[in-house]
């Protein structure tokens, strides 16, 4: 049922305020009796739809054509629970209907009822109340109506021979309530927002759409809310409790941190209870899903990689990968089935050694690797296509990862070899190298948004800086006790990974200033994080894979807050091993992680 929350109809003087809700006009008193009771005229203004300018308006006022009878109650003021001093029901129906009060309805649909109620002199409470069905002739209201409306004009001065005046604006009576839910869904690992709709309704299920909830005596009613479960305190709502429609509904918003403790998909219970026990309570499930992780079969990944592996991905949502079994080599993934196939196989003058890459210059579909004196290529659609040399021989003792620089039409493929720092062009595939740090068989290589590249060197424990441009190395820039492993840039910082597994953490360091050391960023349950990759579509949303108790988890980093938010999912059902291998997102957004040492590549939709 849609909503029309937040709108109000200034009708003469008595707003229509929800189903069945109407107008009472100013009355004038006549015939003033010898016993000093005053004949009060009632008019009535049902609005009609057709008056409406928007299809809204035309929605509200449609409902309140819904009414059909009013009953106005005379007491003495301040006291409405005392017995009517006087009372009178009407019919209010179209003009049509037979007995009915009102006048012919104009061309708008709007129609106008009069009828009186005698009021003693006095100072009077008025109180009218709507109905959806009308009284018959000279009647009540029936036993079976329900009522839609109620308001009251407190303390009106009655005096003998004087014209009186009264308004009033008529609330809805609340019948009921309806929940739903925008998103009806959220991802544990990702923080969202999402808006509870409220629908509240009075006796015949139209939605109330202004003034305050109140019950059939006119008592104000709260509605109050609450969830089941509230995801371990990362679940609140914007309130607590409404008294009034609400045109933006309740937000709710999640916002998780730290390890998250419940797997699997299950609903967290979003529910609102009314302070008048004439209104039921009402329910709606909240879905709450935690990453799915899928083992694919690969035997090439049965010994621990000894050196940085790559990962790199192709337009139909397929995988390439690094092993380091025998020699090491590259398989493909095509992203459905089973198993993974081997695309190349090192040998022992060409073995591969750390990261891959796709695209270079002039060839933007193919897969790039460096495999000891060989510079191989092929095309990313598929694992039928072999990689075929390219290029001459590259500095390859100890291959590390890889970072692409593209200046102009110039691609630059940068990546640790050895005691050096090496940058292939790949137009000319001519290298160039940069002495001056130690040794990097497992270390990080990233190219930074203004073309700096930056190295981690995992046996000095320390971050080295090729500039754009650069003739040398600038560092190393001390880091904590090692050994650190992967790096990252976005425009929040650099971090860099450390595997220790009595200390592990994520480094933070300022470009700016990096000889002033890291910022220590310590992962939950003491989990020992891996490789670390940027969300594209969010800028500096950083994604990292990370071993905890023998298992695999995914880890999701906010760096655009101080200390950076993260938040873990482990996958409590898949194998165990004691290294995580590189991760990286496909084009159909499932992030892939190469675990090492379990055979095993796994798939996981976030």
């Amino acid at each position: 049922m849609p909503r029309w929350m937040g709108l109000s109809l200034a009708i003469a003087l008595l707003t229509a305020c929800s189903g069945g809700a109407s107008g009472v006009l100013p009355k004038t008193s006549v015939q003033t009796p010898a016993k000093a009771k005053v004949n009060v005229t009632i008019t009535m203004r049902v609005p009609g739809a057709a008056s409406a300018r928007t299809a809204a308006l035309r929605r509200i006022f449609t409902i309140a054509q819904n009414t059909a009878g009013a009953q106005v109650q005379v007491l003495s003021a301040g006291d409405d629970s005392g017995t009517p001093l006087a009372s009178t029901a009407a019919n209010i129906e179209p003009s049509t209907s037979s007995g009915s009060t009102c006048a012919a309805s104009d061309s708008y649909g709007n129609r106008t009822c009069s009828f009186s109620v005698t009021a003693p002199a006095g100072t009077d409470d008025f109180i009218i109340t709507t109905w959806d069905q009308a009284p018959p002739a000279g009647g009540t209201i029936p036993g079976g109506a329900e009522q839609l409306g109620w308001g009251i004009d407190p303390s009106v001065a009655i005096v003998a021979g004087a014209a009186a005046s009264v308004s009033a604006t008529l609330s809805s009576v609340l019948a009921s309530v309806s929940l739903d839910l925008t998103p009806a869904a959220l991802h544990q690992l990702i923080p969202s927002t999402g808006t509870i709709g409220v629908y509240a309704l009075d006796a015949d299920n139209d939605v109330i759409v202004s003034n305050g909830f109140v019950d059939p005596s006119g008592n104000p009613i709260t509605l109050s809310f609450a969830v089941d479960n509230n995801l371990y305190g990362a679940l609140t709502l914007s309130t607590g409790s409404i008294t009034a429609p609400s045109a933006t509904g309740v937000q709710y918003t999640y916002a998780p941190s730290g390890v998250l403790n419940t797997s699997g998909t299950f609903n967290v219970n979003v529910s609102v209870s009314s302070s008048y026990a004439g209104v039921a309570s009402a329910s709606v499930p909240l879905s709450a899903i935690y990453p799915s992780f899928t083992s694919i079969t690969d035997g090439n990944l049965s010994a621990l990689n000894s050196y940085h592996g790559g990962i790199a991905f192709d337009t139909s949502g397929g995988v390439y990968y690094s092993f380091d079994k025998n020699f090491g080599g590259i398989d493909y993934y095509a992203g459905s089935g089973s198993s993974a196939t081997t695309l190349y196989n090192g040998t022992a003058t060409n073995p591969v050694r750390g990261g891959i890459s796709t695209g270079y210059t002039g060839s933007p579909n193919q897969l790039l690797s460096l495999a000891g004196s060989l510079t191989l290529a092929g095309t990313i659609n598929g694992a039928s296509t072999s990689l075929a040399t390219v290029g001459p021989s590259v500095p390859l003792a100890n291959g590390s990862a890889m970072a692409s620089v593209t200046n102009g039409n110039v691609t630059t493929l940068w990546y640790a070899s050895g005691t050096t720092l090496a940058a292939l062009d790949t137009q000319t595939f001519t290298y160039q190298t940069y002495a001056g740090f130690d040794d990097t068989p497992t270390a990080g290589v990233v190219a930074d948004a203004s073309g700096n590249i930056w190295v981690v060197d995992n046996v000095a424990n320390g971050l080295y800086e090729c500039p754009a441009g650069c003739s040398s190395l600038a560092g190393p820039y001390s880091l904590n006790s090692g050994p650190p492993f992967d790096v990252l840039a976005n425009s929040n910082g650099i971090f860099v990974t450390q595997v220790n597994s009595s200390n592990p953490m994520i480094m933070e360091i300022n470009p700016a200033s990096p000889a002033s050391g890291p910022a220590i960023l310590t992962l939950p349950s003491n989990a020992t994080p891996y490789y670390l990759m940027p969300d594209n579509a969010q800028p500096g949303i950083v994604w990292f894979d990370y071993m905890l108790y023998g298992q695999i988890g995914i880890g999701r980093m906010d760096t655009n807050v101080s200390p950076a938010n993260i938040v873990m999912a482990t996958d409590v059902n898949g194998p165990f091993g004691s290294q995580a291998g590189a991760i990286g997102t496909a084009s159909n957004g499932l992030v892939y992680m190469v675990f090492d040492g379990t055979s095993t590549l796994v798939q996981v939709s976030r």
